[in-house]
């Protein structure tokens, strides 16, 4: 009965780690894509601005 539970625990417990690392790689993801939108909105305004 005690294993079960401690089974339940260590999933649960892998589960929200693997949840958090997900999170966080999607949010670095989304905070590089923006800075690069940037970086390509600043670029092309150059290119407009020299032609």
């Amino acid at each position: 009965m005690t294993m079960k539970i401690m089974e339940t625990k260590d999933f649960l417990y892998q589960y929200a780690c693997l949840l958090y690392i997900i999170l966080y790689l999607s949010e670095i993801i989304r905070y590089y894509m923006y800075n690069c939108n940037i970086i390509w909105i600043i670029i092309s305004n150059m290119e407009q601005i020299n032609n």
